[in-house]
């Protein structure tokens, strides 16, 4: 595709599950037709984040996951009428995954060049969705509850409580908090990367 307006990344390791959601974001679509979804399956989550977003062609791009199922028509239309909403562009969306809800950014949605701002990633597994809310003032972060995309993760183990009791489980807690100290260490090029956008924002 030469010229798709939306981007989907999407890290990859369960062909079944790839399949699954990608014919239910399929089916939902209004315009399939002018969204990518680029496919990468070496190891790694963030890496491959990072090596899809290196082939994204979209002016935006929409972090997702292999466990996702979308349960809402319409939904890239609903993607692409916040594109329109701030004429600076500078805006960051995300859907409902029926887990975190409002809570958190999970699969957030934004444009290429603003993800690009935080690469190279310096994370393994965890904190890309929580760098990309701090690059955004809250008035710019949208919260589409209408827009289900269900992230279907086991409800055992140790992990992160929702504020609805639901558990995301943490499948490696050494890593866990290894990435989570690299994101206190990212703190200050963060809040330099939202001063920038924010400047821009006022400028334009």
């Amino acid at each position: 595709m030469d010229n798709p307006w939306l981007s989907i990344l999407l890290p990859t390791i369960n062909k079944t599950d790839r399949e699954c959601f990608i014919e239910s974001l399929r089916m939902n679509a209004v315009h399939f037709g002018d969204i990518e979804i680029i496919l990468d399956e070496e190891p790694g989550i963030i890496a491959g984040i990072e090596r899809a977003l290196a082939k994204a062609k979209g002016k935006w791009v929409w972090i997702a996951n292999d466990n996702l199922t979308c349960e809402s028509y319409g939904w890239d239309a609903e993607f692409l009428a916040i594109t329109e909403q701030f004429k600076d562009e500078y805006v960051m969306a995300f859907p409902n995954d029926c887990l975190f809800e409002d809570q958190f950014a999970c699969f957030p949605f934004l444009r290429k060049d603003i993800l690009e701002l935080l690469t190279p990633f310096p994370y393994k597994r965890y904190k890309i969705d929580d760098s990309v809310m701090d690059i955004f003032p809250e008035e710019r972060k949208i919260y589409l509850p209408h827009v289900i995309m269900r992230h279907k993760v086991p409800q055992s183990g140790t992990g992160f409580v929702t504020k609805t009791g639901k558990i995301y489980p943490i499948d490696d807690i050494d890593e866990g908090r290894i990435d989570h100290q690299r994101y206190l260490m990212q703190k200050s090029h963060r809040r330099m990367i939202r001063e920038r956008l924010c400047q821009e924002m006022i400028a334009s």
